[in-house]
């Protein structure tokens, strides 16, 4: 039996992937084109709509659904998945400089510090709230677009 827990494992420590996994997944993509191209647009627009009606089916089983994932399983899940994509994230951020490091650095830093901190921004009125305390997402956003404005690019 293969284990492809190790494989990922030299993967992201040699930053090369295993001969194996990596033709047979350029070969998927490869099948995948041809079939693109060859399958009339009618069977396309098809699977689209089964997918579609999948989706509403899902939609309207979701309290049903929703038993068998319980928030400690989909709260693993999510938290290996982020885990997993640091090592990505840091090689990102090394390979475009200290400037940029900087900014998603300090970016990110605030948008964990105000998710945190519940009472943070309580000070604030209640619609500023309403919009920025209940997305990290959009304090960091801003943060680095702020800081990409007022910081210098270049040293001195």
């Amino acid at each position: 039996m293969r284990n492809p827990a190790g494989q990922q494992t030299l993967f992201q420590i040699r930053g090369v992937p295993p001969l194996g996994p990596a033709v047979s997944l350029s070969l998927q993509h490869l099948v995948a084109m041809i079939v693109g191209c060859v399958t009339p647009p009618i069977i396309i627009a098809g699977a689209m709509i089964v997918g579609g009606i999948v989706a509403v089916l899902v939609g309207v089983f979701v309290k049903k659904i929703r038993l068998l994932f319980p928030p400690v399983i989909t709260g693993t899940v999510v938290f290996t998945i982020g885990l997993s994509l640091y090592p990505t994230a840091i090689n990102s951020i090394q390979a475009i400089g200290d400037f940029t490091a900087t900014i998603v650095g300090l970016s990110a830093a605030l948008g964990v510090g105000v998710s945190q901190a519940s009472g943070a921004l309580g000070q604030f009125p209640e619609g500023f709230t309403m919009i920025f305390g209940k997305s990290p997402v959009v304090i960091a956003t801003l943060m680095a677009v702020l800081l990409n404005l007022i910081l210098p690019k270049e040293k001195d």
